[in-house]
């Protein structure tokens, strides 16, 4: 089995995709994930309706999840 789950496309902070990630996994009930992705680019409420394309939001929830890698999450 393969397990797959992603982080809120809300989540633009390192500690909202930290918990995101966190949550996740007691969710689950598990100890790692085989892969975790942003969900989106933009939150939901903005897809396509701002130019904000969330560098900064971006890069902090992939430094979370790139933690969480180096973690064995």
């Amino acid at each position: 089995m393969f397990v797959v789950s992603k982080v809120a496309a809300e989540h633009k902070t390192y500690q909202e995709a930290k918990d995101s990630i966190d949550q996740t996994l007691e969710t689950m009930g598990l100890d790692y994930l085989d892969m975790m992705i942003t969900h989106s680019p933009q939150p939901w409420d903005k897809v396509n309706q701002s130019d904000d394309r969330y560098f900064e939001g971006n890069q902090e929830a992939l430094r979370a999840l790139e933690d969480a890698y180096k973690e064995g999450k």
